[in-house]
């Protein structure tokens, strides 16, 4: 209705809904397409005031197809356009943004600072979703820079402001990040409680965090060798990224599912896990270390030790001590073993 009325700029905005809907429901390349044709629609009407929001509706969508230098690329783009228009509400967004896809990218102290700026905006104009969401964000990455400290404080402030908010879906994010603390801490039985009590959700809100949650399950069982129930989690983890068309978490998923295949279960299982991952994020670090790891088992340790310092080189901040006892298992065994 409102393209007939030749009402560009709202049509702009139903545009948007448009595309954080097909989000929501997994529908990724529906969301790019309602995204670009938002932007055409601010920049063609001369009242671009939100293009800042429709670029930053496209970072998602590259950061969902596992393309985190777009996605950075993209959210700069969109925090450009909001200071030049003044809108520090859409600013704050994108620093968060740009905060997410230095995350994944392993540039943790870029990171770092983009999470902080996106707060310092937030808390000037009383932001509140934006402040919860990046709180929570920033407990996560100083869970992976190991400042366990710093996590837990970062995660209990965090925690009051999702409860002063009343944010269920915030609630939940913050059982998956103490999970995650948890289990890095050496807790993997916490982990475990915190995973299975976020996954009693049963509303709609479920699907943005079940998958984190079950892949969460999946490592922490595997701490504790249960490697049955982890290879549970782990396809519980893949189906639910599938359905959301994450291909970053696809990626991420089918290769530790080839890991543990190769290590614990059924080796023939491993090569299929890679082609998925492969085919969902090519250059993701967790599908050059299956690669490596497959390397290594067909006995070629040169090409495995190649793959190996590749991941690690593109991983950055994200390597692991976990990555390291990947490749030690893998390095340090006889070939077929």
């Amino acid at each position: 209705l409102f393209s007939e009325s030749g009402g560009t700029a709202n049509s702009g905005r139903v545009l948007e809904a448009l595309g954080n809907q097909a989000m929501d429901q997994g529908d990724v390349e529906a969301a790019k397409a309602h995204f670009r044709d938002a932007l055409a629609a601010y920049r063609s009407s001369g009242l671009s005031n939100d293009e800042a929001v429709a670029v930053f509706g496209l970072s998602r969508v590259a950061e969902r197809q596992g393309d985190s230098d777009a996605a950075l690329a993209l959210a700069e783009e969109s925090r450009d356009i909001a200071r030049e228009r003044g809108e520090p509400w859409t600013e704050a967004l994108a620093w968060r943004r740009i905060g997410m896809a230095s995350m994944y990218l392993g540039k943790l102290g870029d990171s770092e600072a983009a999470f902080d700026e996106a707060l310092r905006i937030a808390r000037e104009i009383g932001a509140g979703y934006t402040i919860d969401s990046t709180a929570t964000q920033l407990a996560d990455l100083y869970r992976m820079q190991g400042r366990f400290d710093d996590a837990l404080r970062q995660m209990d402030e965090a925690q009051e402001l999702i409860e002063a908010s009343d944010l269920a879906i915030g609630r939940r994010w913050v059982q998956v990040y103490r999970g995650r603390l948890a289990r890095d801490m050496g807790n993997p039985r916490l982990a475990i409680a915190l995973a299975e009590e976020s996954l009693t959700e049963e509303c709609d809100i479920r699907r943005f965090f079940e998958s984190d949650s079950f892949y969460l399950l999946a490592l922490a069982y595997g701490d504790l060798g249960d490697m049955t129930q982890a290879m549970v989690a782990l396809r519980r983890a893949l189906e639910s990224a599938q359905r959301n068309d994450d291909q970053r978490e696809v990626a991420m998923i089918a290769s530790t599912l080839g890991v543990f295949e190769l290590a614990h279960g059924d080796s023939e299982l491993a090569p299929g896990y890679w082609g998925l991952a492969s085919e969902a994020v090519a250059d993701s670090f967790y599908t050059l270390i299956l690669e490596a790891a497959l390397s290594a088992r067909r006995g070629d340790a040169g090409e495995a030790e190649t793959l190996f310092a590749k991941a690690r080189e593109v991983a950055g901040g994200q390597w692991s001590s976990s990555h390291d006892a990947w490749q030690e298992l893998f390095t340090n065994a006889s070939p077929g073993s």
